[in-house]
């Protein structure tokens, strides 16, 4: 058997066996039954790997067989010299042959074969070392086509039996995590993945906040994204029924620019109406048509009455002077100078719920330049009234 410590030495997928059928012999290894070969009873030949060749130069050919280390290190117990053995059928005779071999290894806690992890996370690789046995370093890595190739996740790092591993943007089925330990500088053990495990893609997208107000008459969606992977874009749908019909507000697809580390996003939907309930889905537009779908969000656009400070303030020639109007009402908006005496009426009308916004030029109602000055203007909507200063500099 090769090699002699079931180690990671040569990083290699198989342990190999070597047969040879010594005389007297009445069949050699052409007519051994592969389909019959067995180590230790357990563990078949890989497919297809078997050879017929004469290593030793004796003049006796030998039939050389792999087998899969992982399912090995799982039916063999560890120690310094464990007996192992093949056994197989060659016409009508049985064989064996025995050897031992050296299995102090690590056993893996985490991924141990099945799990699913997903590209860009952060997992924990964990083993548990053989007792009694003194390790100065260990090394980490994983296979992404069951032992045929191997990355470092760590190298020489302590004996601590867990290390960190940021999982690669890579998908596979076929994976597997070792750990090998070291003594004086030599690998005196490993341990893998019994089972493959998968690495696949998350969600294209994982939304990490969202969030929803009204300013200035609009519906203002925020989204952050922590992952983006195969994503186009986004749209927005909304309904006014949780569980209602949900339609596309936006008109054009709004471009993804994370990647992995993600971005923040901004939409106003301007379309909305006053005393109204909103829900918003996002949806995600993947390389091949439309994605998930996030939400839904809520957003409410309840109006209360109100009139704000103008802006500019102080100003010249121009301002503007925002206010909501809550329900459905008769409302005069009037601006007064110092004395109390009207200057200029800027509404003076039936308005439905919504916000509004007029603009005062600093003339009179005759069209005629005021002076420089303090001006107060006043709302009167129902029963609210509110009223509040500005200043004019020429």
């Amino acid at each position: 058997m090769t090699p002699r410590t079931l180690n990671l030495q040569s990083r290699g997928r198989y342990v190999t066996g070597r047969i040879e059928l010594g005389p007297p012999a009445t069949v050699d290894v052409n007519d051994i039954d592969i389909s019959t070969v067995r180590l230790n009873d357990a563990v078949p030949v890989e497919p297809g790997s078997e050879q017929i060749v004469d290593e030793d130069g004796d003049g006796i050919d030998e039939l050389v067989v792999k087998f899969c280390r992982a399912a090995f290190q799982d039916v063999v117990p560890q120690g310094e010299y464990v007996p192992v053995w093949i056994t197989g059928n060659a016409r009508i005779h049985t064989f064996i042959g025995e050897d031992t071999i050296r299995t102090i290894r690590p056993q893996m806690v985490h991924p141990k074969g099945g799990e699913l992890l997903t590209v860009s996370s952060t997992v924990d690789v964990v083993w548990t070392s053989p007792s009694g046995v003194t390790i100065d370093y260990v090394d980490v890595h994983y296979s992404l086509d069951d032992g045929e190739n191997w990355t470092a996740i760590a190298e020489r790092i302590p004996n601590a039996g867990t290390v960190q591993w940021k999982v690669p943007i890579a998908t596979s089925d076929e994976c597997r995590v070792m750990v090998t330990i070291y003594r004086n500088d030599e690998p005196i053990g490993m341990g893998m993945s019994p089972e493959t495990f998968t690495i696949g893609m998350p969600l294209a997208v994982t939304v990490t906040g969202f969030e929803g107000t009204i300013e200035d008459g609009a519906a203002v969606m925020r989204w952050t994204t922590g992952l983006e992977v195969g994503t186009e874009g986004f749209h927005l749908l909304r309904s006014e029924a949780e569980n209602g019909a949900y339609r596309r507000v936006t008109e054009e697809m709004i471009p993804a620019h994370g990647g992995v580390k993600g971005a923040s996003y901004e939409y106003r939907d301007g379309s909305v109406q006053p005393n109204r309930r909103y829900f918003y889905k996002l949806e995600e537009v993947e390389v091949n048509g439309p994605g998930t779908l996030h939400g839904p969000y809520e957003v409410v656009y309840k109006l209360t009455f109100s009139l704000e400070q103008n802006a500019p303030n102080p100003f010249n020639p121009t301002t503007t002077i925002r206010f909501s109007v809550a329900d459905d009402s008769h409302v005069r908006l009037i601006v007064y100078d110092v004395a109390g005496r009207r200057v200029r009426t800027l509404v003076d009308g039936n308005r439905r719920a919504n916000v509004y916004k007029e603009v005062w030029d600093g003339t009179n109602d005759a069209g005629q330049s005021v002076a420089t000055g303090v001006y107060f203007y006043r709302i009167t909507a129902g029963k609210f009234v509110q009223t509040k200063k500005m200043l004019l500099l020429k």
